[in-house]
């Protein structure tokens, strides 16, 4: 198989072709839903025949047994017909981004799409509140104080401003991978934009979705440290009773 290697620091990176690929692929796409591009556009569907292109080289390069190919086939086909009764690309764009995973560390690519996304969600941000591009404007009457501004920031709803901050706060928490005080911060941290986000795009259904997954987070964290304390607990337990049973003998 062929690498391109690069340094990083003092460590060394090889990165293989059918790698390279897949990091093409996602990063194209990643940025064309990270700036607020959407199906129909011109632009996004030019990102779209980019990284097909890029999904297909990988596939023809990598090596895949029989079973490989028929699981792969019987999603890509799954994918296929979704679309083709909806009409809705996302189910197979996703069904070919797991699918192409063989050969590609999960980790690095959290880690490139927490970059990507950051910059994207960032830019957005900025070009939104300092007025450059403010997208979509939409006025509702909500939460009975009659009509209120929502604001979209260059994407194609307020409600995708919304769940952008949500695959935000995913790529950051899944990357970082913190634990225990250092995750209950950033979590805190994460919640307090999830309150700012809101301001702006007044959507509940985003709100919530963000609230819930950083609490499921929190919860998940908590029982895994009383699981691993009565882990530790019971195992220092056992050896206790093992060693007395032993001295008694």
């Amino acid at each position: 198989m062929q690498y391109i290697s690069g340094k990083k620091g003092k460590k060394q990176m090889n990165l293989s072709i059918s790698e390279f690929l897949y990091y093409a692929f996602f990063s194209t796409m990643l940025i064309a839903k990270g700036i607020g591009l959407y199906e129909g556009m011109r632009s996004y569907k030019l990102c779209l025949l980019a990284s097909a292109v890029f999904i297909l080289l990988k596939f023809f390069i990598d090596k895949y047994s029989v079973y490989e190919y028929i699981f792969i086939g019987s999603f890509i086909f799954l994918g296929v017909l979704i679309y083709w009764n909806s009409g809705e690309q996302a189910a197979l764009i996703y069904i070919v981004m797991v699918m192409g995973l063989k050969n590609v560390p999960i980790k690095r690519v959290f880690k490139l799409g927490a970059f990507l996304w950051t910059t994207c969600f960032a830019a957005r941000g900025i070009l939104g509140m300092s007025g450059v591009s403010r997208g979509l404007v939409l006025v509702h009457d909500k939460l009975g104080l009659g009509p209120i501004i929502r604001w979209s920031f260059g994407y194609p709803h307020p409600n995708v401003l919304h769940i952008s901050y949500t695959v935000f706060a995913a790529f950051i928490l899944y990357s970082l991978d913190l634990k225990s005080k250092n995750l209950l911060k950033c979590i805190i941290f994460l919640f307090i934009g999830n309150c700012l986000t809101f301001l702006y795009s007044i959507s509940f259904t985003g709100f919530l979705l963000t609230s819930f997954f950083l609490f499921s987070n929190t919860i998940i964290d908590i029982l895994k440290g009383i699981t691993q304390h009565v882990y530790n607990s019971t195992h220092g337990n056992v050896g206790n009773v093992f060693v007395s049973i032993c001295d008694n003998s």
